[in-house]
């Protein structure tokens, strides 16, 4: 007895497993090698109530394959494993993939698409005044600064995983996919940042190519250094302007977060810092010009910035622009007076140098034979 708890079959039950059906010598030989190959792990099992349930196991596979073949081919098509579309399924579906595929292709386009500069910007951008959100990497003059476009923002990586910003010392850097450490920061050039103009505002003027600067310009330049630069802001694009920059009503958020959006230009005027820009024609105000001249109003009542008593009487920078403007067109109609004066000096000299050699030309023989 190899185990002791396990019972003996009679001689009756060898004779009823004998008697059983078998599809095959086969499977005879396989049911008796695996019982001789595998132990009984439970005790009190015998061997009889085993091989009735391997039997009945069998019985039961046996009869689901002889149902499955018993199917018609009709029955056989309609089954998960030979599913099949109809027209219109595959016409629906053909749908469905086609208006995914342009709706990614579009939202790409129009949303996601990295603009390096203002040249990128077609006319529809400003047409349809679509905004631009961006990092301000620098900050020029008092009313235009330089912004690295991030489309999606932190949704799609940025500060986080593609890219990395910063602004150190008023100069931009950028560092892609900062994960990697291959990759090392570089400074961000004028041909990869968007020069953006303030709506609706006039900052005074700094000293630009020899010119003086204008008293409270440097005021205006750090005002808009210490609220914009190095800071997350939305430009809406309204057009662009003679130097190729873009003219926006420009946005931040500061604390509270929540309900902390602040109109950059508007912020400008109720400091003092800029006053309303006013020009005959193509002056953009996106929208808020009513709200911008009460805000200079309330400014000039307070006497605050440029509207100062220290700079009452001073030179708008309408006016600083013009009067530049006339010293420049003088200097160059004088500039273009003297070449002229030059190029006639220099013709009548031409003119003597060619007759005084003709007249030696022809009294030439006469000096000759004077002397011999």
């Amino acid at each position: 007895m190899p185990w002791p708890f396990t019972s003996t079959s009679s001689d009756d039950d060898r004779a009823a497993r004998a008697a059983r059906p078998y599809s095959s010598n086969q499977t005879r030989s396989t049911e008796s090698s695996d019982s001789s190959r595998w132990p009984r792990l439970w005790p009190f099992t015998s061997k009889s109530s085993s091989n009735n349930e391997n039997h009945s196991s069998k019985n039961a596979t046996s009869s689901i394959l002889s149902t499955i073949t018993s199917q018609s081919p009709s029955s056989l098509q309609h089954s998960p494993q030979n599913f099949t579309f109809t027209p219109t399924q595959t016409g629906l579906l053909i749908l469905l993939i086609s208006t995914l595929s342009i709706s990614t292709y579009r939202l790409r386009r129009y949303y996601f698409r990295h603009h390096p500069n203002a040249s990128s910007l077609s006319p529809t951008f400003y047409s349809r005044r679509r905004s631009l959100p961006g990092l301000v990497t620098t900050v020029g003059d008092g009313d235009n600064f330089r912004l690295y476009h991030t489309p999606g923002g932190r949704l799609v990586g940025y500060q986080w995983l593609r890219a990395r910003l910063r602004s150190e010392n008023n100069v931009g850097y950028l560092r892609k996919w900062i994960w990697s450490s291959r990759k090392t920061e570089k400074r961000l050039k004028a041909d990869e940042t968007i020069h953006v103009r303030l709506a609706g505002v006039d900052a005074p003027e700094l000293g630009h190519w020899g010119n003086p600067a204008q008293p409270g310009s440097k005021e205006a330049l750090e005002w808009l250094k210490g609220f914009v630069l190095g800071r997350r802001v939305r430009v809406t694009a309204l057009k662009p302007d003679q130097y190729n920059r873009v003219v926006g009503r420009v946005l931040i958020w500061r604390f509270p977060w929540v309900f902390g959006r602040k109109d950059v230009s508007l912020e400008m005027l109720k400091a003092g810092k800029a006053g309303i820009y006013e020009a005959n024609t193509g002056v953009e105000f996106g929208g808020c010009e009513d709200q911008y001249r009460r805000a200079e109003e309330g400014a000039k009542r307070k006497g605050v910035g440029v509207w100062s008593k220290e700079m009452r009487g001073a030179e708008t920078p309408r006016e600083y622009k013009t009067r530049i403007k006339k010293e420049e067109e003088g200097g160059a109609a004088e500039k273009e007076r003297g070449k002229e004066k030059v190029k006639q000096s220099g013709k009548m000299d031409t003119q003597r140098k060619k007759s005084g050699g003709l007249l030696n030309t022809l009294l030439s023989p006469f000096s000759s034979g004077g002397k011999r």
